[in-house]
């Protein structure tokens, strides 16, 4: 279990420092970065990936899953900018809207990376299927 939760934190990462910095190169927005940045950042990324655990469970449908982790990564969005004042002036609507955007982005992301794999194990499968009837 705790392998998994690791997992997933260290995806969780990844994605959400990409995300950062892909933010600030799209909006051309100067940042100035301080440790506490950079720390908050990190743990935003860090929840959202353990939140994404909630895929793994069996207890909810797919779609039911992707509602809640849904919900959770904007009250986690929101949350953190509420507490670290990152808004500097946008509406919550504005922080909701962008943040369904990325979160669509994201997700489109993983399914087409997803579908790739699932085809390139298909490909091997009959493959190694051909290979042991010839």
């Amino acid at each position: 279990m705790f392998k998994k939760i690791i997992r997933h934190a260290v995806i969780g990462l990844l994605i959400g420092s990409l995300t950062f910095l892909f933010l600030i190169l799209i909006t051309g927005k100067s940042v100035y970065v301080t440790p506490i940045k950079v720390f908050n950042v990190l743990l935003l990324s860090l929840l959202i990936g353990i939140l994404s655990m909630i895929f793994d469970s069996e207890r909810f449908n797919f779609t039911l899953a992707l509602g809640i982790h849904y919900i959770g990564v904007l009250l986690l969005v929101v949350l953190m900018n509420v507490f670290n004042d990152w808004g500097g002036g946008v509406h919550t609507w504005n922080l909701i809207l962008v943040t369904t955007i990325i979160y669509i982005v994201i997700w489109l992301c993983l399914h087409w990376m997803s579908v790739i794999n699932v085809r390139k194990i298909n490909e091997r499968i009959l493959k190694n299927r051909r290979d042991n009837q010839g």
